[in-house]
């Protein structure tokens, strides 16, 4: 007994889904315990498999598609020419086509069809997930001239993040046009605060990232530094890169540090430091004022 895995992720550019992924995995799981040998067909980076086109017909001794959509056409009529001396199985399909109508399946799982609904196989599968990063990137300030680094910065952080199984949400701290939707400060804050760790070249990145407690890799993209190292220098953020430092292994080694559990202690005194600090601007503004008002 020789069996393919097949599905959507089989075929380029077939629009493959995270959901058929996780269900490929799990069928790949069935199979292992049942101690039945198998290959997968796929052209997916994470889910690594052969050419389908490429192997012998007779190698297989049945087929098995996984998830999505399934009716009788291209380009699944081509893998099923193919393939057409071993046994198909369906797991997890939505059938396009009545079984009355067509049903080349030796045994099947469906997902849907107009016999009966199963649920979903991905709900079998472990629940896990990747790290949740806040990607908040400023944009070019010409103010500084020549030694405005962004893109250089800013393909380092690119870099690093195609290199992670990470879950990067894009956000946008300007309150006009804003890029994604983010209409009110408070929309900006309230997404900052959900993230598990925030990767920043904007200030106020850094600032409401550590507000709201959330451990924030801060990277200058100053040549020199500028506002973004001035503030870390402030309140004591030790996670600041600067133009010259940032590389894969620095962000790395950041990376790492912000998420130990040792991290919420840094970022605490960090606060204090800083709201030290804001109580005794508010001070001086308040002496200010009494003066101003003695002195008539």
């Amino acid at each position: 007994m020789r069996v393919l895995l097949a599905g959507w992720f089989s075929f380029e550019n077939m629009g493959t889904t995270a959901g058929d992924v996780l269900a490929c995995n799990i069928v790949s799981n069935w199979l292992t315990e049942l101690k039945i040998p198998f290959h997968i067909a796929s052209n997916q980076d994470e889910l690594p498999g052969l050419e389908w086109q490429k192997v012998s017909e007779n190698n297989y001794t049945h087929l098995i598609f996984i998830c999505g959509p399934f009716g009788n056409g291209w380009p699944v009529n081509t893998m099923l020419e193919k393939f057409k001396n071993a046994h198909l199985l369906g797991i997890n399909l939505s059938l396009l086509q009545s079984l009355k109508d067509w049903n080349p399946f030796d045994f099947l799982l469906e997902r849907d069809s107009d016999r009966r609904n199963l649920p979903d196989i991905t709900f079998g599968s472990e629940s896990i997930s990747a790290p949740l990063v806040g990607l908040i990137k400023a944009h070019k300030q010409k103010e500084y001239g020549a030694k405005a680094m962004h893109e250089l910065v800013h393909e380092q952080i690119d870099l690093f993040i195609s290199r992670e199984k990470l879950a990067v949400v894009n956000i946008d701290t300007s309150l006009e046009n804003n890029a994604f939707g983010l209409n009110s400060s408070l929309a900006v804050e309230s997404l900052i605060s959900k993230m598990d760790i925030i990767i920043t070249t904007r200030l106020h990145g850094m600032v409401l990232g550590l507000k709201n407690e959330v451990p924030v890799i801060a990277i200058d993209p100053i040549d020199g530094g500028a506002k973004i190292s001035s503030q870390a220098k402030a309140i004591g953020w030790p996670y600041i890169l600067s133009v010259t430092d940032t590389n894969q292994k620095s962000l790395s080694l950041a990376f790492d540090n912000c998420t130990q559990q040792s991290i919420r202690s840094t970022i605490k005194r960090s606060k204090e430091m800083a709201k030290k600090g804001v109580n005794e601007m508010k001070d001086e503004l308040e002496k200010y004022f009494l003066n101003s008002k003695n002195n008539g």
